[in-house]
């Protein structure tokens, strides 16, 4: 019973880890400024924030019933945990026995179908390149340079166009 859970468990800790990765390969923005270089190394956007509507915009491979469906999926994986987990706490061993059956079921269940829903993405992405944009920011310093030269310029231009330049002489 215990190997079942445990071989269960460990299915879906690879999907979700599977989720993760394409996940990160496909949604994940290297230039957020939401934190430190390092942060942005390992990346803060999982399938759990797609599946919570966080951090995608609204940019997603999957179609939404797609992502609810494996949400909805992990979650009845989740209960069905906390369910043998109770039933081991009060000694219903035969009753827990029978749910590790189902649960183990359940789990290579979702592990195919999510399988299977990354595959069909990934088929859909291969003509795609992934690609990010930065929107460069204003160089306060080239502006400054820029406002200075159009101030010499200016006054170079007031001062060519000085109406007693023109006459050769000295104002007196």
């Amino acid at each position: 019973m215990a190997s079942r859970l445990d071989m269960a468990q460990h299915l879906l800790w690879r999907c979700t880890r599977l989720l993760d990765g394409f996940t990160q390969r496909y949604l994940y923005d290297p230039f957020a400024a939401t934190g430190t270089a390092q942060d942005a190394a390992v990346g803060d956007v999982s399938f759990a924030s797609v599946a919570d509507g966080e951090s995608t915009d609204g940019a997603s491979p999957f179609p939404v019933k797609t992502v609810a469906a494996l949400e909805a999926k992990m979650e009845e994986l989740q209960a069905e945990f906390h369910t043998i987990s109770a039933l081991l706490g009060s000694n219903d061993n035969k009753e827990a026995y029978f749910k590790s059956i189902d649960a183990l079921n359940k789990a290579r269940k979702f592990e195919r179908y999510a399988e299977d829903e990354l595959l069909t993405a990934e088929t859909e992405l291969l003509c795609c390149d992934v690609e990010h944009h930065v929107n460069k920011a204003m160089d306060y310093v080239t502006v400054l340079y820029i406002i200075v030269v159009v101030f010499i310029v200016y006054v170079a231009a007031l001062r060519w166009a000085d109406p007693s330049r023109k006459s050769g002489g000295r104002k007196q």
